[in-house]
């Protein structure tokens, strides 16, 4: 079901596609349009949004059963703060190792 926005006034649009308020806003000195600029007459549609049914596929509990096993496994905190501490100490060893030396 589309959903379109259709303009109660006139809608303008500077050459980036910014809308603007007024027509002053995108007319030269000279009084005419701006080249690039546009102007969207009222009760024309000014946006248009195309949307379509969900796919019950992807709520499915067999879609996420296959997307966690793609996933990879999240680490336990408990083991990355075991090899933290082990790389500490071993560093620590390091340094009064080379002291010695």
């Amino acid at each position: 079901m589309p959903d379109n926005k259709i303009a109660t006034r006139a809608v303008y649009f500077d050459e980036t596609g910014k809308r603007v308020r007024t027509k002053k806003e995108i007319t030269g000195e000279d009084g005419a349009i701006r080249r690039g600029c546009t102007v969207i007459p009222k009760g024309e549609i000014y946006e248009h949004h195309m949307f379509t049914t969900k796919d019950t596929f992807f709520k499915s509990k067999g879609f996420l059963a296959e997307v966690k096993e793609l996933l990879p496994p999240k680490p336990k905190p408990g083991i990355d703060m075991a090899v933290f501490r082990e790389m500490k100490e071993l560093l620590h060893r390091l340094r009064k190792c080379a002291s010695e030396i």
